[in-house]
């Protein structure tokens, strides 16, 4: 809304007329990743299988243990500044998921500590064209099953 309001854009004080509507959720289960697929990933070498794993938590919660084979990339890091919260550029951007080993042709899945983190990064790679899917049980659900975790910059 900030940015919104400094970019001069038309804004309201009015109640909008709300309307009864209809919905229909499709559920699509290509884009969550669950923990037997996570265990699959971790175990083998998920990049050369096509797929780059994203711990989209900030730098300290990688270091203090991250799912093996993933890549550091804080969520925030996809924004201009904290005082400019809008995305960078979308070739700033590819270029630092290119810096992390993340191609294009390559699937990303994106996890955090409960999925919050990890939606913004899901969202992300799908707005840069990229084959997206999201582990939303996340470090949460891998660490209460007692799954081993890397810890330090080390991706393994």
């Amino acid at each position: 809304m900030e940015q919104w309001v400094v970019e001069k854009r038309p804004v309201s004080t009015e109640d909008p007329k709300i309307v009864p509507g209809h919905m229909t959720i499709t559920v699509h289960p290509e884009v969550v990743a669950q923990m037997d697929s996570m265990t699959k990933l971790v175990s083998s070498d998920a990049a050369s299988s096509g797929v780059a794993i994203v711990d989209s938590r900030p730098l300290k919660r990688y270091r203090s243990g991250h799912l093996a084979g993933a890549a550091p990339m804080f969520w925030e890091t996809a924004l201009v500044s904290p005082q400019k919260p809008v995305l960078r550029p979308p070739q700033e951007l590819k270029k630092m998921l290119a810096d992390r080993g993340i191609t294009p042709g390559k699937k990303i899945v994106s996890y955090c500590e409960v999925g919050w983190q990890a939606s913004y990064t899901y969202f992300l790679a799908r707005y840069l064209g990229f084959d997206a899917a999201m582990y939303d049980g996340s470090y949460n659900e891998w660490n209460a099953a007692k799954q081993p975790v890397v810890r330090g910059d080390s991706a393994r």
